[in-house]
């Protein structure tokens, strides 16, 4: 079985109900591939009792299983770093297979190292050691080991229950459950394969009736089938964050605001939940941004998390939600005019508007309760600075910051800061730069590669080249050359991106039907290797195009910062200082 990639668009993709699609030629390749494979596993009825299967489970409510090292006797130790929508799908009964070499007839020893966390809306805390030891027996016919975490809490320590079967395939209860890890994960092609298995092998009504449901999921990921509104982004929250989606691009914003808040007033701890919520609070506290109503966007700006995937644009947004004047509903701030887009994107500040009207901006002296909103807005404008600086929002807080001294009138501290930030957008041009050709020239399709292809470890393995932004990656060996920046640092927001995550699970559908059969069929091998090729060109293209799109944005702040240089220069106070 390939190894998992961590998608962050999965989540997302389930946030926004949207499903990757294949086109009709690789839905029908993949579907022939599905059904060789299928076959080819029915029909194959060895087992080798020289090794173990393992399913890794959960029973606890609150605690969560973040890793877990296995060893079998005296064989090398296999171990797994669970992300947090994997630790999320173990509490909901699904299983994690493994297979673990070096059993043996007669008495048996396996260990079990593990570590357990616990989480909060603030992200991960509390981790817990544990260990347990589990002699048991294997005769001729196998050995199934099922290991389940039955309580954790903070203040006793965790513990497994182990239960043993003699068989070397678990039973179809163990199956399933693997089965909804691999679909956690995106493996659709592999889950689809062993549903089919399982569904010629059971004919009981409602184990057929739980193999298809699975199975309808798996076949609409892969582009057989359509989407069904029962299969696929339908928890609760799911649905009324897609239904005020729609009420907004129906022109419904106010009817959308309901919806919107209670899901941003839900409580909720899974992780996905937890970043759905914080996606509602900044469309809702953007809606009422544009409408120039910030007492009412203030407080939803103040419930998105930090740090949290959509903090940084609520930081952006609290600072000008603050620079709105009070009560005054419907009525644009004296300071800036321009407008707020419903879904999140960098905002351009006054100046670039001035620009594109081919005029000079025009900077008024702030007045006195301009003065008071302008310092309650440098706080979480503040508060960007030394984050990704990647991240357009980042940028604009940036300029923002420089713009705010501007108007205090301590021109040559804005100075300062305008120079800090042309200076930085300078660097990140060039990393853009490095990472358009490293796509061009087959780095990103290579990285993709390899991360599917790593097969014994997990989460950490996975995302060892995207590590988390309290890494601070971007400063890497040097401040001038992050570590693998061309390499990694685009695909976090490329994952954001609905084009690049369905392209991306497409590619890797076709990967994965190519990498079940290709030692069994040639002509199939040859026909999907040029639909994988197809589509990797496309996968390419539509990076290129996302990456060029953020470097012209960048170019923008860019512009601006080396025009407020340029307006600063000029004028009297630094001339005479100079």
């Amino acid at each position: 079985m390939q190894r998992r990639w961590i998608l962050a668009s999965l989540m997302f993709m389930a946030a926004s109900g949207v499903q990757a699609q294949q086109t009709s030629s690789s839905a029908v390749l993949i579907n022939e591939a599905l059904t060789v494979d299928a076959a080819a596993v029915r029909t194959n009825t060895s087992t080798d009792i020289t090794r173990a299967q393992a399913y890794i489970g959960s029973t606890a409510e609150a605690p969560f299983i973040r890793d877990i090292t296995l060893r079998l006797n005296d064989s090398a130790p296999v171990r797994y770093e669970f992300s947090d929508s994997e630790s999320r799908a173990l509490q909901r009964n699904a299983q994690y297979q493994v297979t673990l070499s070096g059993i043996k007839e007669g008495v048996n020893q396996l260990r079990a190292d593990f570590h357990t966390a616990t989480a909060s809306d603030k992200g991960i805390k509390v981790f817990k050691q544990g260990q347990l030891t589990k002699s048991f027996s294997s005769g001729s016919s196998g050995v199934t080991l099922v290991l389940t975490l039955s309580k954790a809490t903070l203040i006793n320590d965790a513990s497994f229950d182990v239960s043993i079967r003699e068989s070397t395939a678990g039973t179809l209860g163990n199956q399933l459950s693997a089965v909804d890890f691999m679909m956690t994960d995106g493996e659709y092609f592999s889950a689809a394969s062993v549903l089919m298995r399982l569904m010629a092998n059971n004919q009981d009504a409602t184990l057929v009736e739980a193999i298809n449901k699975r199975l309808s999921v798996c076949r609409a990921a892969l582009g057989l089938q359509a989407i069904e509104s029962t299969q696929i982004g339908s928890d609760p929250l799911t649905i009324r964050f897609n239904q005020a989606l729609l009420l907004i691009q129906q022109g419904k914003g106010f009817e959308a605001t309901t919806e919107l808040d209670a899901i941003g007033l839900s409580e909720v701890t899974e992780s996905s939940a937890l970043t759905l919520r914080d996606q509602a609070n900044l469309v809702l506290a953007y809606y009422f941004l544009n409408q120039s109503q910030g007492d009412k966007a203030i407080p939803v700006f103040e419930r998105i998390r930090s740090p949290g995937p959509y903090s940084n644009g609520g930081l952006l947004g609290l600072g000008w939600a603050l620079l709105l004047p009070v009560n005054r509903e419907g009525v644009a701030s004296p300071i800036t005019t321009a407008r707020y887009p419903t879904i999140v994107t960098p905002r351009l500040t006054a100046d670039i508007v001035a620009l594109q009207r081919e005029q000079a901006p025009r900077v008024p002296s702030a007045s006195k309760f301009q003065q008071t909103a302008l310092r309650k807005a440098l706080v979480p404008w503040t508060e960007l600075i030394g984050r990704d600086p990647t991240d357009p929002t980042v940028q604009e807080g940036m300029l923002a910051i420089a713009w705010t001294l501007y108007h205090f009138g301590a021109y040559a501290q804005a100075q300062v800061d305008y120079n800090r930030a042309a200076d930085q957008f300078d660097k990140v041009r060039g990393w853009y730069d490095n990472a358009i050709a490293s796509i061009r020239s087959g780095g990103m399709i290579a990285a993709i590669n390899a991360r599917d292809a790593v097969n014994d470890s997990g989460w950490a393995q996975v995302n060892a080249s995207l590590p988390p932004a309290r890494a601070r990656w971007w400063q890497g060996d040097t401040p001038e050359t992050p570590k693998n920046v061309t390499d990694t640092f685009y695909f976090e927001r490329l994952l954001l991106s609905n084009d690049f995550a369905e392209a991306l699970q497409a590619y890797r559908n076709l990967m994965l039907a190519d990498g079940a059969i290709k030692n069994s069929n040639d002509e199939l091998h040859s026909r999907l290797s040029a639909a994988i090729a197809g589509q990797r060109t496309q996968l390419e293209s539509i990076a290129v195009t996302n990456l060029t799109a953020q470097k012209k944005q960048l170019d923008k702040y860019l512009i601006e910062a080396r025009f407020a240089l340029a307006t600063i220069y000029d004028r009297p106070e630094l001339a005479s200082a100079q």
